[in-house]
Order: C-alpha cells, then sequence, then structure tokens
C-alpha cells in the first residue's frame, strides 16, 4: 500500500510499504509506516489585496493499492 498526497496536477508519493497479513485470517492484515517519513512540499500562498485574506491550500491525502512488481523496483 501506498500513501500520495496530492493537490490539482502536483502529487507526492511516500514509499510503499507490504501488507502484513494476520495468521488466523490472511484478509485482514496492517500496514505500518514509520513515523515520520518526512517530505518536503513547496506551496506558493496568495493573498487577495481586497480582504487580506490568504488562499486556501487544500491537499488531498490518499491511500492507494500498489502492485508488487512496482514495488521491487
Amino acid at each position: 500500500m501506498g500513501v500520495a498526497l496530492w493537490r490539482r496536477s502536483r502529487r507526492v508519493v511516500l514509499e510503499p510499504k507490504l501488507w502484513e497479513p494476520t495468521m488466523k485470517n490472511p484478509m485482514k492484515g496492517m500496514i505500518v509506516w514509520p513515523v515520520p517519513e518526512t517530505r518536503e512540499i513547496a506551496v506558493t500562498v496568495f493573498k487577495d489585496p481586497r480582504t487580506s485574506e490568504y488562499e486556501d491550500k487544500e491537499w488531498n491525502l490518499t491511500i492507494e493499492d500498489v502492485r508488487e512488481e512496482r514495488m521491487s523496483h
């Protein structure tokens, strides 16, 4: 599994981690991400001259299925 942060056309992907199934039920399991895995992103801040307010910079966070052949490279 992998985690991706994205906003508009920009995308930052963290290193994928392996699925670890449980002994009782291989369809259940967990993925452990070390804390913290730091990534830097550049953000440009725009201020509206009429209101003196800054534009919102919302980023999306998704958890994605990553195939094993992608992880082995």
